[in-house]
C-alpha cells in the first residue's frame, strides 16, 4: 500500500490540497492557491497558520493556546465537570431527560498514565502517535462544513434523484427511520441530527469509507460535532465544538484536548442500498439534497476519482497489505477483541457461521444490501445454524426460511426478527491499521 504526492510537492501537502477542493469551481480554486502562496509566505509567523513546520516536522495540535484551561471552564476545586460549563439546552430547545444524558455521554476510558501534557499544555492520548496526526484540510476548523440543521425529505421525493444502488447509512431511534446518502455525506462528512430529543452525530470518511454514528453527548452535555482539519490513520477527526477535543471517528476516542481518553458511545448503523433500505422501512425520511450549502448537482458527482478502487491511500496508514487496501470489511470488537470479515471472501461462500469470544454470529452475503450482515445466532435462547438453499437463507433447525435482513418469512420461526450484530464497515486498510491484532475471517 503507497501514498501518493502530488505535483512533486511533500506528501502532505500535496494530498491535502487534493483532499479538500471537492465541489469547489475554478474562482474558489484560483482564491486558494494564491491563499496558499500567502500561506507559504506566512509560515516563520507565530501565528496565521493552523500547521507549522519547524525543524522539518509538524507541529499539530490547536495553536494559538487552545488548550484546557483557555476553552474549558473549571469548577473552583479546579477540576472539569458538568457543574464548570455554561448550562446547555437541548437541541431542540425541548428539556430531555437528564438521565438519558448521563447514560449516553462520553465514558472516560484511559487512566491518567495514558495522558500525556504537550509544551502548550493541551492534553493527547499516548496511545496515539502525536506525530502522526496530519493536516489535511486548508482552512482549519470545519474546512468541510458539517451539516448542522439536515433537511429531510420522504420516500418518493428522495427516489427522484437517488438511484436504487446509492449507498446509504440507515439509523433508527425510537421506531424513526432516517437514510443518510453516502453522496452527501462525501461533502459533509458529520451531520449533526436529533430523534425526539435524543442528540445523535452520523459520520462517514470518505477515505476509510467508515461511517459511524455516536451520540453526541460529553459530560452529560449535548454538543455538536465539526470536522477538525486533521487526519489519523487518514481517517477523519472530529472535533466538539464545546471542549474543542479531538476525536478519532473510527475509535470514537478522544486524542487530544480536555477530553482526552473518552470515547464516545456508539449507535448502530445500517450500511445498505437505497433500495433495500426503503423496502424495510417504507416510512423512511432521507437526507434531502437541498441543505442550503451546495446546490443539489454537487452531489451527484464522486469528487474522489478512482479512490475506491486504488490500491493506495491519500495519505500514510500502517494498514496490511495482505488484500487490497480497499478492500471492505465489517468488524466487530468484543471484550477488547475485535474480529473483522473480508466483505468479497464472504460473498464466495455465500454465509458463515461463525464464533467469536463466545458469540454465535452469522455473516451473510446480501445481494440486495451489496455487503454482508451480521446476526445473533442465538434466538429465545436457541442456537441456529443457517445454510442457503437455491439462494434462500434457512435455518437447519425448523427449516424457516429468512430474509436477508433477519426476518423470518415462512415456517415455525416466521415473524421472528433475528438480532443484529453492531459493527463497522470500512476499507481493509482502515481496519487494520486501528486493530493491528485483529482476528480475520477467512483465518490468515
Amino acid at each position: 500500500m503507497k501514498s501518493h504526492s502530488l505535483w512533486g510537492l511533500p506528501s502532505i501537502w500535496g494530498n491535502a490540497f487534493i483532499y479538500r477542493l471537492r465541489g469547489f469551481n475554478m474562482k474558489v480554486l484560483l482564491f486558494v492557491l494564491l491563499g496558499g502562496l500567502v500561506f507559504l509566505g506566512c509560515l516563520g509567523s507565530p501565528e496565521g497558520s493552523p500547521a507549522v513546520l519547524q525543524d522539518s516536522t509538524l507541529k499539530i495540535g490547536p495553536q494559538n493556546s487552545n488548550n484546557s484551561s483557555s476553552v474549558f471552564p473549571q469548577s473552583s476545586n479546579g477540576k472539569i465537570g458538568p457543574s464548570s460549563l455554561p448550562t446547555l439546552e437541548s437541541p431542540s430547545g425541548v428539556k430531555v431527560d437528564v438521565e438519558y444524558f448521563k447514560k449516553f455521554s462520553a465514558k472516560k476510558v484511559y487512566g491518567k498514565e495514558a495522558i500525556g501534557i504537550d509544551g502548550s499544555g493541551t492534553e493527547y492520548l499516548k496511545t496515539v502517535s502525536q506525530s502522526e496526526i496530519l493536516q489535511g484540510c486548508f482552512g482549519g476548523k470545519d474546512c468541510i462544513p458539517s451539516i448542522d440543521q439536515p433537511k429531510f425529505v420522504g420516500v418518493q421525493e428522495a427516489s427522484a434523484w437517488l438511484e436504487e444502488g446509492a449507498r446509504i447509512l440507515g439509523i433508527e431511534i425510537d421506531g424513526v427511520a432516517r437514510a443518510y446518502p453516502v453522496k452527501i455525506l462525501d461533502y459533509h462528512e458529520i451531520v449533526n441530527d436529533e430523534i425526539n430529543e435524543k442528540p445523535f452525530a452520523v459520520t462517514y470518511c470518505p477515505l476509510c469509507g467508515s461511517g459511524v454514528a455516536f451520540h453526541r453527548i460529553v459530560l452529560s452535555e449535548p454538543v455538536k460535532l465539526g470536522v477538525s482539519g486533521k487526519l489519523y490513520q487518514s481517517d477523519l477527526i472530529m472535533y466538539d465544538r464545546k471542549t474543542e477535543t479531538y476525536w478519532s471517528q473510527i475509535s470514537g476516542e478522544g486524542i487530544q484536548g480536555p477530553l482526552s481518553g473518552y470515547r464516545l458511545q456508539w449507535i448502530p448503523l445500517s450500511v445498505t442500498t437505497w433500495k433495500e433500505w426503503k423496502e424495510v422501512h417504507p416510512d423512511t425520511k432521507v437526507l434531502s439534497n437541498v441543505q442550503d450549502i451546495y446546490s443539489p448537482g454537487t452531489y451527484e458527482s464522486y469528487p474522489y476519482g478512482n479512490y475506491e478502487s486504488e490500491d493506495s491511500t491519500l495519505f500514510p496508514a500502517s494498514g496490511s497489505s495482505k488484500y487490497h487496501s480497499k478492500a471492505w470489511v465489517q468488524g466487530i470488537e468484543l471484550e477488547g477483541q475485535f474480529k473483522a470479515w473480508v466483505e468479497m471472501e464472504v460473498q464466495k461462500t455465500g454465509i458463515v457461521n461463525d464464533t467469536f469470544k463466545g458469540q454465535k454470529i452469522l455473516v451473510v452475503w446480501s445481494n440486495d444490501a451489496q455487503a454482508i450482515k451480521l446476526f445473533d445466532r442465538v434466538l429465545d435462547g436457541q442456537e441456529l445454524e443457517f445454510e442457503l438453499k437455491d439462494g434462500v437463507l434457512v435455518d437447519t433447525a425448523t427449516q424457516t426460511k429468512w430474509s436477508f435482513s433477519g426476518q423470518g418469512l415462512e415456517g415455525p420461526l416466521k415473524g421472528k426478527t433475528l438480532s443484529v450484530v453492531p459493527s463497522i464497515r470500512t476499507f481493509w486498510f482502515a481496519w487494520t491499521a486501528f486493530h493491528p491484532g485483529t482476528s480475520v475471517w477467512p483465518p490468515q
